[in-house]
């Protein structure tokens, strides 16, 4: 009449490790996964990778004023101003810049030409160029 049963264990909630990584591939090639398929595989040493960067891609052209108060990575062509107070700028190699920029920190890996001023440094990589106006 009486029967002995284990006792039942808790489960343990596997949808949170399923959600991370495909259930065929280990943890850590999972995050590898993510982080190629991530904007941090395409950008220049150095970019901030802050969720407050804005990027201007390679194939997009701006013509005017950008200005803001967030780092901007610059891919595409900008002609007219930059403004971004104390923020970071970054020129990447395929940017083609003709502009005034007025930004915190300035690094150029592309080309520019126009007055550049940084409030912190400005930093003119090995294939970037800037040619003052």
């Amino acid at each position: 009449m009486w029967s002995w049963k284990k006792p039942a264990t808790p489960k343990q909630d596997t949808s949170e490790a399923a959600s991370s990584a495909p259930s065929h591939l280990p943890a850590s090639a999972g995050e590898e996964a993510a982080k190629l398929n991530s904007r941090e595989a395409i950008l220049p040493p150095r970019a901030s990778t802050d969720p407050a960067t804005s990027w201007v891609g390679s194939s997009l052209h701006v013509k005017g004023e950008i200005s803001g108060e967030e780092d901007l990575l610059v891919d595409g062509s900008v002609d007219g101003r930059i403004e971004l107070g104390d923020r970071n700028l970054t020129i990447g190699t395929t940017a083609k810049v003709m502009a005034d920029i007025i930004a915190g920190d300035v690094v150029v890996y592309g080309e520019v030409s126009g007055n550049v001023r940084a409030r912190g440094r400005t930093e003119v990589k090995k294939e970037g160029s800037v040619t003052e106006i």
